[in-house]
């Protein structure tokens, strides 16, 4: 599979949606505060998480724990995971989003290749147009308990021990797997608080000291695998319930 979703489903002139949940959401966290976004551009999403056969292909070591062709890869850090957006848009005919300088890392917006999702823009991917907890519709459970909504959708610590072949479970509307379980997945954004009002292609603040992570994990409780659930590592650090998936924008011509 070498193609991202069909473009023509996400181009539009202007995406909004509101990002965060309501405070009467089941697993709701204070850091999840409700507010408006828009984003000036579209984004194609790779319809499962990056693979260790992606991993591979663009010849880099598989350090994953768990290993299998079909496994998501996971114990990379967030500057491996950039590191493979550039490897990737090269092997792909396309510019590289990234200029890496050590522990630098600069986002060229102009480029066509593939990159990380901002944090909005992943939530607005997982949402896929719904407006509920998840996807599918709104979960009952906090931990570990089984919840049929959430089974359906995600891996979770409720029905896996560790990471599990992409693109076993329901997609949501979109077309994307695993978007609120099996691994968590980098993002571009530094860890900030949100703030309520409209923010307009919000990209995180210019540093700090850990990146944002989306998505929950099959090591992760119910309440962590929502659309508006949030997480943060620091960017050097690796571990078998952190991996990544990739997208590009989508501009109108």
């Amino acid at each position: 599979f070498t193609s991202p979703l069909d473009e023509d489903l996400f181009v539009t002139s202007r995406i909004t949606f509101t990002m965060g949940s309501s405070s009467d959401e089941v697993g709701h966290a204070e850091n999840e505060v409700l507010h408006d976004v828009a984003l000036s551009d579209s984004v194609a999403a790779w319809p499962t998480e990056v693979t260790q056969a992606m991993w591979t292909d663009v010849g880099l070591v598989n350090n994953s724990v768990h290993t299998g062709s079909d496994l998501p890869v996971h114990n990379v850090t967030w500057f491996e995971a950039v590191e493979f957006c550039n490897l990737k848009s090269v092997a792909d005919g396309m510019t590289p989003c990234y200029d890496i300088n050590g522990l630098s890392v600069a986002w060229n917006h102009d480029a066509d290749g593939w990159r990380l999702p901002t944090e909005a823009e992943w939530e607005w991917l997982c949402r896929a147009g719904s407006t509920g907890s998840t996807p599918a519709g709104n979960i009952d459970a906090t931990d570990c308990s089984d919840d049929a909504v959430l089974d359906a959708q995600a891996w979770y610590c409720a029905n896996a021990s560790s990471p599990q072949p992409v693109s076993q479970k329901d997609t949501n509307a979109w077309g994307l797997n695993d978007m609120l379980g099996n691994v968590r997945e980098w993002c571009w954004d530094w860890s900030s608080d949100l703030e309520p009002g409209n923010v307009l292609d919000p990209v995180g603040p210019e540093s700090g000291d850990r990146r944002v992570v989306r998505g929950g994990s099959w090591h992760y409780h119910a309440r962590e695998c929502r659309s508006a659930a949030r997480g943060a590592y620091y960017p050097t650090s690796a571990d078998d319930f952190v991996g990544f998936r990739v997208v590009r924008t989508i501009r109108e011509s």
